[in-house]
């Protein structure tokens, strides 16, 4: 089944709320926009949208990255990246309560410094992608009682709340965000390719909670090769996100979370403590932050022995027809992450550090384990309470099947490709707010075999990235 564009889901979505018993138009039949609005800024349209259950989000994303050394050849690349977010309230729109809604549009662009200069199986940019304008994301949310209990259903991408946490946020590097084993292995629903999915959370303390998502098997067949041996070759890249194509013979990706947190810091949005008397309540000592998850996934797909695979994409003369064929695929993951120190009389300086590392079986995947480790410091320089340094460290790991195939064929024809074994890379950031809305961030990352194997020198980007919030 393929569905192209918007129609699909407003249509939908106004049903819904018909057989609610409303009008999903009545209430904004109704309203206009002031000519005051329309005249004003960016900021004095923001109210009134809010007002009306509407909210506006713009950002751009510039980046120049350099490499120095080692990779592919020396040379360097601009990237930038343009989002446009609507977020919507259908309880104020259309009495719908309970409701969120939600749209994403991308426009990335630049030629991304991994294939030009670089090679690096985890990509050095994480804002790297086609340059297309695409849709990113198009999904209602429904919570139940006090929103313990809420589904999400529509375009979704895994890396959106999945194997998340802040503090990797502040850097550049792709692998930083979501696990780079996954990301090199499926065909997955990760940025900037978006998938028709089911997303199911549940809240059953204030101190946990479990995520469940159901997700189409392959968002761009054309990019992503389906891993199956008998597989055809397809042409559908869904370039802007509007290509939904369920197929039987895809599968479906399925992933499971649970979180444990502790000590959260408070929200900055949510209103001071009270007695109850006009009086600020007295808050007591946070301790540290700590949060773990624990997570797994299936792909319910047919897919290909990682030696036989390996043997036919060599072209080895030792190849069999057709590689032996896998039933299903599963991976596990962990996320630590810890706040060690926070600054006395403030809530969000202070050091944090991260650990996560993600296992798969070998004998169907190339890559079998990555890890990702760090340390993020909030408020590091005096006066600069607001910026952000970070040390992170990522390792992506070559499976023993993988490695095998190229050391056989090396044997059977005489030849001499290097060995995959490993891509590691350090990354150093400093994320410098310079005022409202704007963020400058220089980089430097470190490549250790890019490209997974001692074919290249080692290299070394340089790069600066800078964040506007309109």
């Amino acid at each position: 089944m393929k569905a192209h564009g918007l129609p699909l889901i407003a249509f939908l979505g106004l049903g819904v709320t018909a057989l609610a018993g409303e009008d999903p138009l009545s209430k904004w039949s109704e309203v206009s926009i002031p000519s005051d609005v329309l005249s004003s800024d960016w900021d004095g349209l923001r109210p009134w949208l809010a007002q009306h259950g509407l909210g506006l989000s713009l950002s751009y994303v510039g980046e120049v990255l350099g490499n120095t050394t080692g990779g592919l050849r020396r040379a360097a690349s601009y990237e930038g990246l343009v989002t446009l977010g609507l977020d919507a309230d259908p309880n104020k729109i259309a009495g719908w309560r309970g409701a969120r809604f939600h749209v994403l549009g991308y426009y990335p662009h630049g030629a991304g410094i991994t294939q030009k200069a670089l090679g690096d199986i985890s990509v050095s940019s994480s804002i790297d992608a086609y340059d297309s304008i695409r849709l990113q994301a198009l999904w209602v949310e429904q919570g139940v009682g006090e929103g313990n209990l809420s589904l999400r259903a529509g375009l979704l991408a895994v890396d959106d709340e999945f194997y998340q946490t802040p503090m990797e946020n502040i850097f550049v590097r792709s692998n930083f965000g979501w696990s780079s084993a996954l990301g090199l292995n499926g065909p997955l629903p990760t940025y900037p390719y978006t998938a028709p999915a089911l997303r199911l959370r549940a809240q059953p303390t204030s101190w946990s909670y479990v995520l469940l998502g159901a997700f189409d098997g392959n968002p761009a067949p054309g990019v992503f090769p389906d891993p199956s041996p008998n597989a055809v070759p397809s042409n559908e890249f869904n370039k802007h996100g509007t290509e939904w194509a369920l197929r039987h013979d895809e599968g479906a990706f399925l992933i499971a979370e649970a979180t444990f947190h502790f000590h959260d810091p408070p929200d900055p949005g949510a209103a001071p403590a009270s007695t109850g008397d006009g009086k600020k309540a007295v808050q007591e000592a946070r301790g540290l932050f700590t949060s773990v998850k624990i997570g797994a996934t299936y792909d319910t797909d047919t897919f290909s022995d990682a030696y036989d695979s390996g043997l036919i994409g060599l072209q080895s003369t030792g190849r069999p027809t057709l590689a032996r064929a896998h039933g299903g695929d599963w991976s596990i993951y962990a996320m630590w992450d810890q706040e060690l120190y926070r600054e006395p009389g403030t809530e969000t300086q202070g050091l944090g550090a991260f650990l996560h590392a993600t296992f798969l079986p070998p004998d169907r995947n190339a890559y079998d384990f990555s890890a990702e480790a760090g340390f993020v410091y909030t408020g590091l320089l005096p006066g600069r309470d607001s910026d952000i340094f970070g040390i992170g460290y990522n390792l992506i790991h070559s499976g023993a099947a993988n490695a095998a195939a190229t050391r056989d064929a090396n044997h059977f024809d005489g030849t001499h490709v290097a060995i995959p074994d490993y891509e590691q890379a350090i990354e150093m950031t400093y994320n410098a707010h310079v005022r409202q809305g704007l963020w400058i961030q220089p980089d430097v990352q470190y490549i250790v075999h890019p490209g997974g194997s001692g074919a290249h020198g080692n290299a070394l980007v340089v790069g600066l990235r800078t964040t506007i919030v309109f």
